[in-house]
């Protein structure tokens, strides 16, 4: 009978949703303070960073729903919800590494 670890469905929950956190906020502090400040509107090539925000964040908030799913006798749904937290928080870190290198590289809100 394999069972998971005292405090594992917390742990892998508690992660999650305070890496959404994290990602919302990342994106509330992106679209109020470099884009519309000033002259500079949103453009194409910000969609390479705000696709995967908001991909990771649907993704994040779905591992809770997982986690705390029916359990059986087995791993399978905490592995589940293990894989998708890796899954969203590539996604997450693939968003910030793209904001970084496209806008603070270039000078953030910078006038064109």
């Amino acid at each position: 009978m394999l069972k998971h670890l005292n405090g594992a469905v917390q742990g892998v929950c508690s992660s999650a949703i305070g890496l959404a956190t994290l990602l919302l906020a990342f994106m509330g502090f992106v679209g109020y303070t470099g884009k519309h400040s000033g002259d500079r509107n949103w453009e194409i090539q910000d969609l390479w960073y705000l696709i995967p925000a908001g991909i990771a964040f649907c993704v994040l908030v779905l591992v809770p729903f997982v986690a705390t799913a029916r359990q059986d006798e087995s791993e399978a749904q905490m592995a589940i919800a293990r894989w998708i937290l890796l899954w969203g928080t590539g996604f997450a870190v693939f968003a910030v590494l793209a904001f970084f290198w496209q806008d603070v590289s270039t000078g953030f809100a910078a006038h064109k």
